[in-house]
């Protein structure tokens, strides 16, 4: 039934014996849990004695439908101590799913470093006792001459997540990724450096599929975000932010799009040669692509030195918005947080103990303090790494509630529906014409599942997210400046949503 949208393998990876299985992918396990961050739950809780990190796609992950760039990692944070879902955009996740297989399970702990390397089906475990320190930029590039294809895609961890530190960060490719819950450390702990995949696989879909995902991706080309691309149509409308608006427009070079999707919402600075000149550079490292605006709105007050300092961070696996709050509140100059990265990658570091805003340890979406997104990051299942409110669509257009519990439940179901299917979630936010009717009757077109429903989807989400937040060990550990009036109330009957 789900042969258009799944290789039917789950690919299980013993750190410890260095020895890899595959699973079938059974037409019930998806028929109860569909994909994306549902099902990587359930395999947690199957494996959770082998303290388990989920690597997953959903159905329509690597299709015709628009936004379809989306995988899921799923783990323990360090930080917040619940299992945590952490959204692979860019192209990723679709490599991995060519590559033939849908879910990566990975068990335990590796004697030593090691990558593993997904290509035509086969799966192999690689020593890395070579690359172990190098920096994210390096890993990529030696992988991708190792293996002999510039489009191998990559996903590692830097120095920072070798070290375990929990400012670290699992980085897609280059540039970073949103991972805002210390996954770096996650992998640094298991010892794993790196997952290579490159797909040369497809899917046969029903021929109904295709005309209905272009005729949907028509039709939010000629929506919202008709005209428009780039980082600064998202900052624009959650009130721009001066220093960063003028870093965009300063340094600008293309906008680059995730996997199918309709709006280019990557920004490419170039900050070592013009912006303006189109031809191809010949430096090795140009610039950087920015794929995550929360990291630059948290460095913004450097300035243009913001973009060296992202660079920086991004090349180590940390997590700049973590490195912002602790280098504004000790005022360092540019030379001095540039040795602060350094140190942060050898060492480490905790908002708890520099008593820096956060939630369970995990730095806030920066920019203005509002209950609902309070609420959405206070929960702690999805990364905010992603705008806590719709973003270029108006609340209006979405039929959004005023209220500020209706608001949050309303985030934390839509983001849910993109994390289990398989859709960009912060395409989620910019798009109402993204209905959820319309994604899963994609999913019932390819599947043949008619008894699938927008509320059975609900449903599915639902019970995602309640796992999650059952998973939090302790009591809220959320910083008081993070709690504007009303809070404590309004979690309570947010909580009492997901009961």
């Amino acid at each position: 039934m789900f042969e258009s949208f799944y290789n039917g393998r789950v690919l299980v990876v013993d750190l410890e014996k260095g020895t890899t299985r595959e699973e079938p992918l059974e037409e019930e396990l998806v028929k109860q849990y569909l994909g994306g961050a549902a099902l990587n739950t359930a395999l947690f809780e199957k494996n959770a004695d082998f303290d388990p990190l989920i690597i997953g796609c959903g159905p329509l992950t690597a299709s015709f439908a628009p936004g379809s760039c989306l995988g899921v990692m799923t783990a323990r944070s360090p930080l917040s101590h619940q299992i945590v879902h952490v959204p692979l955009t860019w192209q990723t996740a679709v490599e991995t799913k060519l590559s033939g297989f849908d879910f990566l399970v990975f068990l335990g702990k590796a004697p030593e470093p090691v990558h593993l390397w997904l290509h035509d089906e086969i799966a192999d475990i690689n020593s890395s006792s070579g690359i172990e320190e190098k920096d994210v930029w390096e890993v990529t590039d030696f992988l991708r001459q190792e293996y002999g294809d510039e489009s191998i895609q990559v996903l590692c961890i830097g120095p920072a997540g070798a070290k375990g530190s929990l400012a670290s960060r699992v980085s897609e490719n280059y540039w970073g990724s949103k991972d805002k819950f210390a996954l770096g450390a996650v992998w640094g702990e298991k010892r794993v450096k790196a997952i290579a995949s490159r797909g040369l696989g497809f899917f046969a879909l029903p021929d109904e599929v295709f005309p209905k995902a272009m005729g949907l991706k028509g039709l939010l080309l000629e929506g919202k975000i008709k005209g428009k691309r780039g980082s600064l149509e998202i900052l624009d409308s959650l009130g721009a932010d001066e220093k960063a608006k003028g870093i965009l427009e300063k340094f600008s070079h293309r906008h680059n799009a995730c996997f199918n999707c309709p709006f280019a919402c990557n920004d490419f600075l170039m900050i070592e040669e013009d912006p303006a000149v189109r031809q191809r550079s010949e430096k090795e490292e140009p610039g950087l692509q920015l794929n995550n605006l929360s990291d630059l709105l948290t460095l913004s007050p450097f300035g243009e030195d913001s973009l060296k300092l992202l660079k920086k961070a991004l090349k180590l696996s940390l997590d700049p918005t973590f490195c912002g709050l602790i280098i504004g509140k000790k005022g360092l100059s540019v030379s001095s947080a540039v040795e602060e990265l350094d140190r942060l990658a050898r060492e480490g570091g905790e908002l708890r103990k520099e008593d820096l805003p956060h939630f369970s340890g995990v730095s806030p979406w920066p920019g203005e303090l509002k209950i609902e997104s309070s609420l959405t990051q206070a929960l702690g299942a999805f990364s905010n790494a992603i705008p806590p409110r719709p973003v270029i669509a108006s609340d209006n257009e979405f039929s959004i509630s005023a209220d500020p519990v209706e608001r949050a439940h309303w985030w934390m179901m839509r983001e849910g529906m993109a994390y289990v299917l398989g859709i960009c979630p912060q395409l989620a936010l910019i798009s109402p014409e993204l209905t959820a009717e319309d994604m899963v009757d994609l999913v019932k077109v390819g599947s043949g599942w008619e008894e699938l429903s927008v509320s059975r989807l609900e449903e599915i989400v639902r019970s995602m997210i309640v796992s999650s937040l059952k998973s939090k060990e302790g009591k809220e550990d959320i910083h008081p400046s993070l709690k504007p009036e009303g809070f404590d109330e309004a979690l309570a009957k947010l909580k009492e949503r997901f009961a």
